[in-house]
């Protein structure tokens, strides 16, 4: 979709591609295709497409680590660096907070630092620049986001893991961060008791069982049945002692739906009280009779036909996913996938936030809400100011995250409403610091505003706003 879609890029046909990149028509098709991976072959996709370093290649390596059956092996794996005074430069750069650095340098370093043996960045340094890593992000945007996010899960693969484990857990303590969920995910990379101990701490604290719930999903995805096998009793207990109708319950709840029916079997244990009802579609069939995968569809067709690429069932399974989907992680793998088509990732972003105005099912118009913070394109989307003023809450909360993603600046006054606005309050914090905006200093200085408001817009003005690089 990229070689088809990536305005300005010259002949993109499949046989002229082939040529540019010294390759073979078949070869590419097989890319394409997903038979083959080939990250070489990627990296030289991107600079024949103008795309930044990282752009095809980190949602590549996503979707591969997040779907590890079967395994597709990479035939030409890029090379980490192997010059000393390289490396050391971009260790540099990395420790010195007024360097910037782009997400291609981030994969680079994490490819390098993460070799097998290659031991040596002292402790303090290397959690100074996951740290860092962390922060940034939070914060990123477009090809940005899915290149910084695998940097994370390289190195929490790799002899580092622990301390990025370790960079995770003191981040996700701090009440006011943003952008914390991804580190959940990313600690879920790679299994171990540490990591699992964590998230189900994490599922049975209130504030944080949305990151626990990630974190079991990305763990579960890799971890195939066996893991699934010994979680029964831990989630029992995390069920048994949330509260009714809190957040803990909701998520215990969703994992324990995502454990095989074989594993509870052979537990012979009961939960001590019935499970909340699904909050999951009743209808899962891709029939035309099923309003939802309609609507996959049919979005799927009317934004890939301006484009002249044909019908693209992928990206309606992709949509389905990321809208109608029970599974967090998989609609956030979905998404980053997307992020390598800024063009179709906006005009999605733009769908879900008109359907968050008018779909007639609560649960479901909350978790497009929720989604719709995972679509950090860096496109405009149209329409946004008349969504931003909607008398609709989930429209306008929508709209507002819409705007801090991609840019769109929030006059004032609707900025200082919305901060007031219990149902929109979050996303106009998430619009204020993604944006940077103007006004930033003096909100964080403003007594009228709430104290923990205040505290989150201390937070984003202390770390700066978004990144695109």
């Amino acid at each position: 979709m990229a070689r088809t879609t990536t305005p300005d890029a010259g002949d993109t046909r499949l046989q002229a591609m082939a040529a540019r990149l010294e390759s073979s028509a078949a070869h590419l098709s097989r890319i394409e295709t997903g038979q083959r991976r080939d990250s070489f072959i990627t990296q030289r996709f991107e600079q024949a497409l103008g795309l930044p370093d990282g752009a095809l290649w980190a949602p590549t390596a996503i979707l591969c680590r997040a779907h590890p059956e079967p395994p597709l092996k990479d035939t030409c794996p890029l090379p980490a660096e192997t010059d000393v005074r390289t490396v050391s430069g971009i260790t540099e750069r990395l420790l010195d907070p007024t360097a910037t650095v782009t997400g291609g340098e981030w994969v680079r370093w994490a490819r390098t630092i993460g070799v097998p043996g290659n031991v040596g960045l002292p402790v303090p340094l290397f959690e100074q620049i996951v740290r860092r890593l962390a922060s940034e992000a939070a914060r990123s945007v477009s090809h940005a986001l899915p290149a910084r996010y695998e940097a994370l899960s390289m190195l929490r693969c790799s002899h580092y893991g622990d301390l990025v484990l370790d960079v995770a857990r003191q981040t996700v303590n701090q009440p006011h961060a943003h952008g914390t969920e991804l580190l959940a995910s990313a600690a879920g990379k790679r299994v171990d008791a540490e990591a699992v101990k964590w998230s189900l701490g994490l599922l049975g604290a209130e504030r944080t069982a949305l990151h626990g719930a990630l974190g079991l999903e990305s763990l579960g995805q890799i971890g195939g049945n066996d893991f699934w096998e010994g979680l029964t009793a831990p989630l029992l207990t995390v069920f048994d002692d949330a509260a009714p109708g809190s957040d803990v319950e909701r998520w215990a709840t969703h994992v324990m739906r995502l454990v095989p029916r074989d594993a509870w079997r052979r537990l012979g244990e009961n939960p001590s009280r019935p499970l909340p009802a699904s909050e999951s579609l009743d209808d899962w069939t891709r029939s035309s009779e099923n309003p939802a995968w309609r609507w996959c569809l049919d979005h799927a067709d009317d934004i890939t036909g301006p484009l002249g690429v044909g019908n693209q069932p992928m990206l309606a399974r992709l949509l389905f996913e990321i809208v109608f989907g029970p599974w967090e992680a998989r609609a956030a793998s979905a998404v980053m996938v997307l992020s390598a088509l800024p063009q179709l990732s906006a005009t999605i972003a733009g769908r879900m936030v008109e359907l968050a105005g008018t779909h007639p099912d609560c649960p479901a118009r909350d978790r497009i809400v929720r989604r719709i913070s995972n679509f950090r394109h860096d496109a405009p989307v149209p329409g946004l100011d008349l969504w931003i003023s909607a008398t609709t809450p989930t429209l306008r909360a929508s709209a507002l995250t819409v705007a801090g993603t991609t840019g769109h600046p929030v006059p004032t006054d609707v900025l200082r409403t919305a901060l007031l606005d219990p149902d929109t309050t979050q996303a106009a914090r998430y619009a204020a610091g993604m944006n940077r905006s103007s006004d930033l200093a003096d909100l964080v200085a403003d007594a009228t505003l709430p104290d923990e408001t205040r505290a989150e817009l201390a937070w984003w003005h202390a770390r700066g706003g978004r990144i695109a690089e």
